[in-house]
């Protein structure tokens, strides 16, 4: 099956003993991606895991050779290390290590020291614009970074040549803001209980209304209710974005290893 025929696949992970991920795959049709696929409140279904169950609605998407993750898929330097000694962090030989403490310094004065410990290369080069201020890795993510991490392994017995890449809605669609027509204020409360339906409805109306992605009516109910749902459509529509090319890369210098988030650019 080549890239053409397969689905653009984004998937929110949740803790596994929820039933709160998400499958969503989009296939580019007429030149537009439309949501062929969606899968919410994925957990775990009597004696089958939900990581069972993710494994066999994505094998049922066709996936392309890339799928999106709203999950962080490394951990700060510290907590993946293995050294049994530590000599702190300046004179630490993890090469993570040295590039987050040359970034912080060229960033500037900040309110708290950047910690190997708790922060992620990618949040650190991230620090001069103000946009971003919540780091994308806390340590209620460390388990969802395990969790991800085994789904991919898992995967490439089916598809030896799969790939999770990471996103971080959130920042997304700030970076979308103005494709939306949106302000900054409006796109960071589409979580909110209070007004998130409302806000989510605005946002694919949206890119409905400029063919940035086509679903059909009991889709664009869905993904307007369900977060969960929302979540994983943003993140496939990003995967669709990867495939075309319009999201920010990393520069030459990242560390090997070391997740990067992709937004559009």
């Amino acid at each position: 099956m080549s890239q053409e025929e397969k689905n653009w696949v984004g998937l929110h992970l949740a803790g596994v003993n929820t039933a709160k991920s998400a499958v969503v795959s989009f296939a580019i049709r007429n030149g537009i991606p439309e949501v062929v696929r969606m899968m919410d409140k994925v957990g775990p279904l009597g004696k089958v895991t939900a990581d069972e169950r993710l494994l066999e609605i994505i094998s049922q998407c066709h996936p392309s050779d890339v799928i999106f993750v709203d999950a962080p898929l490394s951990s700060p330097p510290c907590v993946s290390c293995l050294e049994t000694v530590c000599h702190g962090a300046m004179s630490c030989s993890d090469i993570r290590v040295a590039y987050i403490s040359a970034l912080a310094q060229k960033a500037g004065a900040r309110r708290r020291p950047v910690d190997p410990q708790a922060h992620r290369v990618w949040d650190v080069l991230q620090m001069k614009d103000r946009r971003f201020v919540d780091p994308t890795y806390t340590s209620n993510h460390a388990p969802l970074v395990i969790r991800a991490q085994v789904l991919e392994k898992r995967l490439r017995l089916m598809y030896p040549l799969v790939r999770f890449k990471e996103t971080h809605i959130s920042l997304a669609l700030m970076r979308m803001a103005g494709a939306l027509n949106m302000s900054l204020g409006e796109l960071k409360q589409f979580r909110k209980f209070e007004n998130g339906v409302q806000i989510r409805q605005k946002i694919v109306t949206s890119m409905l209304e400029s063919r940035l992605a086509k679903l059909s009516p009991s889709q664009f109910e869905n993904v307007s209710h369900s977060l969960e749902a929302f979540l994983a459509f943003i993140s496939a529509w990003l995967c669709v974005q990867d495939y075309l090319e319009r999201l920010q890369p990393a520069p030459r210098q990242y560390p090997a290893g070391e997740s990067w988030v992709w937004l559009p650019k």
